[in-house]
């Protein structure tokens, strides 16, 4: 399994060059990476109003993955693991709310979503949790997601037996005002702009 982790890191990082993933954040807190794509899903409408229709920009938002394995490797057992990842998202959520107000090309997204299969919770972070529909698409992004945490997690593929009836992917979305609004410190609030 170290072999295996060593070269899907490494696959891991290429990936995140190859994408153009941005950090947007430093430290061993910063889990979240991001990047723009245009939606390219049916037209949704989010808690607070926020409407995304296809072709909409917004920010498709990944964990990065060697910051999780460092979490699970520091943090035993594994409900310290879950709280250690709770605070860093957290964290990376209020890293994310500057990045957004600081960088011009990231400024007026209306939303950011991320495919996950940690959905449980994720409304009291601001989240909204939306099904995926039957497709290929959800067939591998199941089985990919999977694959990721058989790989990072420190029981591995063990782990992915015991409760892969409930690792179903999810998306999850949260609008721009939705982030600034639960995490954007009052330090920096002038920097916030609305959303026409």
């Amino acid at each position: 399994m170290t072999l295996l982790r060593l070269l899907w890191e490494l696959y891991d990082r290429a990936f995140v060059f190859a994408a153009r993933l941005r950090r947007v954040g430093r430290g061993p807190e910063a889990l979240l990476v991001v990047r723009i794509v245009r939606h390219a899903g049916g037209p949704l409408t989010l808690p607070d109003g926020t409407r995304i229709l296809p072709g909409t920009p917004v920010g498709e938002l990944h964990y990065l993955s060697s910051h999780l394995r460092a979490l699970h490797a520091h943090h035993r057992p594994e409900a310290a693991v879950g709280m250690a990842v709770l605070h860093s998202t957290l964290t990376s959520l209020e890293q994310l709310a500057l990045f957004v107000v600081t960088q011009p090309a990231y400024r007026d997204l209306p939303a950011f979503y991320a495919d996950t299969l940690f959905h449980r919770g994720a409304e009291r972070l601001g989240f909204q949790i939306v099904e995926l529909p039957p497709s290929c698409r959800k067939s591998f992004l199941r089985h990919y997601l999977r694959w990721l945490l058989a790989v990072y997690h420190p029981q591995g593929f063990r782990r992915l037996r015991r409760h892969a009836d409930a690792l179903e992917p999810k998306t999850l979305w949260m609008s721009r005002r939705e982030l600034l609004d639960r995490y954007l410190s009052p330090k920096v609030r002038p920097l916030k702009r609305r959303v026409p």
